[in-house]
């Protein structure tokens, strides 16, 4: 059976049994790690469970739901309903499966029931190294879309913070979420942001750098038009002053946008300062910034041109600060070889 003609057709899960495994297991075929285990309830009903190893807990779904079934019934499954969910089709169950959810399927019962039972690998939200701060925050973004945006909705409790959650990415089928807050930013941004979502057309995501190519207006440019941050509040922030932001699972890395030159040069603490030293230190990046970039040029072209266009006075004193320095190029060895 072609695989790619049962997830592109969507195929409905038919009730029987012995048809709905062969659909899924040619869909797995050659994945070792998603497992077909068939069992009898304890109505005596044959019952076929498939989840993935590693992304599913195993010792849960022993517990609260294979040994009750088996031994109480399919109502016995400890498992919350609200989270329970109904699958009609090949494409939902094998979505599900790979999700890390565990599909029951039940000898003449007509589509199936997914589980949740996730066993995400996730590291603690401890404080990006690249971004540590003196005062702020001590936590910071990880690979998980859901414990992301939990991070973002515990400082922004409001129901103007508005999460769109798609997946991209034909291959990886990626979970990415835009972020806005409602009633701050310009609707034509947030129709805008969409339609350049929607319009991609991307076989793999494995980075959120993969939507920021995309995306951004000048393709080619090599510099950054859009923030790239693993802090929660400074997302937060910029959300608060009519920015975007655009979570991608499986990175800590949170894209920002539509940013300037001034976004760039800001730091995490700016928001935890009094607001006058606050703006203070910030014009003191922005002059230092700037003579960072003009000062070494200028002192070349000063030093390197030709005489008549430098003052007299100002030639001399450079020449005269020349010659003190050992083994200069402009005589100063000799210099200090006739001292010697």
């Amino acid at each position: 059976m072609d695989t790619s003609a049962i997830t592109q057709q969507d195929l409905p899960l038919t009730g029987y049994l012995a048809v709905d495994q062969e659909m899924l297991s040619s869909v797995f075929a050659g994945c070792s790690d998603v497992v077909f285990h068939t069992f009898q309830t304890a109505c005596l009903t044959s019952a076929l469970c498939v989840y993935c190893v590693g992304v599913c807990d195993t010792e849960r779904l022993e517990r609260q739901v294979l040994t009750p079934i088996q031994e109480m019934g399919i109502e016995a499954a400890q498992v919350p309903l609200a989270s329970v969910k109904h699958v009609e089709t090949t494409t939902q169950a094998v979505q599900a499966i790979l999700e890390g959810e565990a599909l029951l399927l039940l000898d003449g019962s007509i589509g199936g029931t997914t589980y949740p039972l996730y066993q995400a690998a996730n590291r603690s939200t401890e404080e990006p190294l690249a971004e540590s701060t003196v005062r702020g925050a001590r936590d910071g973004f990880t690979e998980s879309l859901t414990m992301n945006m939990s991070l973002l909705r515990k400082r922004l409790k409001t129901p103007a913070l508005k999460l769109h959650t798609r997946n991209m990415g034909g291959r990886t089928n990626t979970s990415i979420s835009l972020v806005y807050m409602e009633g701050i930013i310009d609707p034509k941004l947030v129709k805008e942001v969409e339609t350049r979502l929607a319009d991609l057309k991307l076989q793999d995501v494995l980075e959120s750098q993969y939507i920021e190519e995309g995306i951004i207006d000048e393709r080619y440019s090599p510099f950054p038009q859009m923030i790239a941050t693993e802090r929660p509040d400074v997302v937060a922030s910029n959300l608060l002053e009519g920015r975007f932001a655009i979570l991608v699972d499986g990175t800590p890395f949170t894209l920002i946008a539509p940013v300037t030159i001034f976004s760039m040069l800001q730091s995490p603490e700016d928001y935890y300062q009094n607001v006058f030293m606050s703006v203070f230190v910030r014009w003191l990046r922005y002059i230092f910034f700037v003579l960072s970039m003009l000062l070494p040029s200028a002192y070349v072209a000063i030093t390197t041109f030709h005489q008549e266009m430098i003052p007299t006075v100002l030639l001399l004193s450079i020449a005269r600060a020349r010659e003190e320095i050992p083994f200069s190029c402009t005589g100063g060895s000799a210099h200090y070889g006739n001292r010697l």
